[in-house]
């Protein structure tokens, strides 16, 4: 199973503030979110790709602290950097 993972801090912005982006986010780059958890600042999604299933896991602590995991059985490691790039791109511009 590969997996990647990031973390970023978005100063200046909160918790709600960064969950908001997050669910306008991800479905612009194709994920669909399955759960929301917006007390604990959670969110998990899918993303059908021709190589296979990706898992999200997009989750924010109090003080903008932002941390995307994806994983996936079929997908690789080097595919699923690329995505996290184009997530974080469209979450930073939901984000403004």
């Amino acid at each position: 199973m590969a997996k990647a993972t990031e973390s970023r801090d978005y100063a200046g912005k909160s918790a709600d503030d960064c969950f908001a982006a997050a669910r306008a986010a991800l479905p612009k780059v194709g994920f669909e979110i399955w759960k929301m958890r917006p007390i604990g600042w959670l969110l998990l999604a899918n993303r059908t790709t021709p190589e296979g299933v990706v898992n999200a896991n997009f989750a924010f602590r109090p003080g903008a602290a932002a941390t995307l995991t994806l994983s996936s059985d079929r997908v690789t490691q080097e595919a699923l950097l690329a995505m996290s790039g184009e997530v974080y791109a469209a979450f930073e511009a939901a984000l403004g």
